[in-house]
This record gives C-alpha cells, sequence and structure tokens, in this order.
C-alpha cells in the first residue's frame, strides 16, 4: 500500500526548499535495493534534472529526453563543483523524483 505525503527534500528554508506530494510505502520497507544505480523505471520518462549549490539554490538544469542515458546527464551536470545535489523531477507536473548527491 502507498500513501500520499508532502515531502520536502532540503533541511533548511529557502526559495528553493518546495513541499509536494510524494507517495511513499505505507509500511516500513527496505528501500530502494540498488542506491549506486539510476532506477529502471525513470529511464523511459523525460524528465528534469535541476541542479543546486551548497545553499539550496537552484542554479541550472537540463532536460533529459525519454531514453537518454540518466547517468552521462548526471555526470555532465556534476563537471560544474558549484553542483551540490541534482532533483529529477517529472515533466508535465514539475514533481519531485529522486535526489542524486555529489560523492565526497
Amino acid at each position: 500500500m502507498l500513501v500520499l505525503i508532502a515531502y520536502r527534500p532540503f533541511e533548511t528554508p529557502g526559495p528553493s526548499a518546495e513541499t509536494g506530494p510524494v507517495f511513499v510505502h505505507a509500511e516500513k520497507c527496505e528501500g530502494y535495493s540498488w542506491p549506486e544505480c539510476y532506477p529502471d523505471d525513470f529511464r523511459r520518462w523525460q524528465q528534469v534534472f535541476r541542479c543546486y549549490d551548497a545553499q539550496g539554490d537552484i542554479i541550472g538544469g537540463r532536460l533529459a529526453e525519454a531514453g537518454e542515458h540518466p547517468e552521462e546527464v548526471i555526470s555532465d551536470l556534476f563537471t560544474d563543483p558549484a553542483v551540490e545535489r541534482i532533483h529529477t523531477r517529472n515533466v508535465v507536473y514539475g514533481c519531485y523524483m529522486l535526489e542524486i548527491r555529489r560523492v565526497s
């Protein structure tokens, strides 16, 4: 069973700290089994990769077409040293899908 919750993927307040709807499992689960891999189910969708700096401000992004290799998009966006995290978002509704953080 899934439940719909309000979620804000930022720890600090700010203009980019949006709260929005996210579906989560109603019961405790193990979570995503392969956190080092991009989820296969998201590969088939056109999506926005939105970049944020250490303060949580939007500093760029990119539209990725359905079927485009997300690992290449992520790698390209992380060439900017100011990018600390990337959120993927649904193109039509802007909904948050997942976060990718820079590995130190």
